[in-house]
């Protein structure tokens, strides 16, 4: 869908026929912007496509798998901001992740459900 949208946008700037060399006729620089709109709007859509993806993810694992395939795919500057938001809150459920295994360690330390030398 992304990709048809782009491919889309991508012919009908090229279709137009404009002198880049008529210094008077400025209708390239029109085109040109219309153009960066529609990329802009490409960015968003992808954005939110990344947003979606990390949303489904269960396990930190997974959502660093998904982070270094993005990472591989992504070159423009504003996908890559977007995408580091992303490792931040990883790494910021990861933390919690760890605090939680620890605090439930400290709960049952001293009874734990299986024997210790139970094998």
């Amino acid at each position: 869908r992304m990709i048809d949208k782009f491919i889309c946008v991508k012919k009908e700037f090229q279709s137009k026929n404009n002198d880049l060399l008529d210094y008077l006729n400025n209708e390239f620089d029109r085109d040109y912007v219309e153009f960066n709109n529609h990329i802009f709007d490409l960015d968003a859509d992808i954005q939110h496509f990344i947003d979606q993806s990390f949303e489904n993810i269960s396990s930190i694992e997974n959502a660093l798998k998904q982070f270094h395939q993005f990472k591989h795919i992504f070159l423009r500057e504003s996908l890559k901001a977007g995408l580091d938001s992303k490792l931040i809150v990883i790494f910021l459920n990861y933390g919690l992740e760890i605090e939680r295994m620890h605090d439930l360690y400290e709960k049952m330390k001293k009874n734990p459900p299986i024997q210790r030398n139970f094998p």
